[in-house]
């Protein structure tokens, strides 16, 4: 047991990522047997997000022709397939939740529609855990401006005497 504190304490110490464990035994006629041992221990996990706002031009801007198919995806690292991605957005009041699985270290949500979300900065976390419970995290932000603003003048031709347009 001392032996397996020290190696704790190795392993905190030097952040490693790999555990050595050693075992000693002496049997009723006192032969003794050793075994030693490596394994990798996996600490991570990685996620990437992008929201694809090319419908019509590259301008990271989501609009009125866009708000309804958004596709945001991204890429896994020491993620296994079939885990559970979850995609928060938000434009800081209000949040819609999609969710989809990893399949060959890749995760798309497809068609998004975003209308419910108000225009302005839009916030996209992506979350992501390994089958060991490391957690992976990734945070992105677009625009949304599905308004249009037009101004009319019109000219009354006030210096005209008949006042007719």
């Amino acid at each position: 047991i001392a032996d397996m504190r020290q190696i704790y304490l190795l392993l905190r110490h030097t952040g490693s990522i790999a555990a050595f464990a050693t075992a000693t035994a002496i049997d009723q006629a006192g032969n003794p047997a050793q075994a030693s041992d490596t394994a990798n221990i996996d600490q991570t996990a990685e996620i990437t997000i992008v929201v694809d706002t090319n419908a019509d031009v590259i301008d990271n801007i989501i609009n009125a022709n866009e708000v309804t198919a958004v596709d945001i995806s991204g890429t896994v690292t020491d993620v296994e397939d079939d885990q559970e991605v979850t995609l928060l957005v938000t434009d800081g009041t209000d949040t819609l939740t999609f969710t989809t699985l990893v399949s060959d270290g890749t995760w798309l949500v497809e068609d998004a529609d975003l209308t419910a979300l108000a225009d302005g900065e839009l916030t996209y976390t992506a979350s992501v855990s390994d089958s060991l419970g490391n957690f992976a995290e990734a945070s992105t932000t677009t625009e949304k401006d599905t308004l249009a603003t037009i101004t009319i003048e019109v000219d009354t031709n006030a210096d005209v005497t008949d006042n007719t347009l």
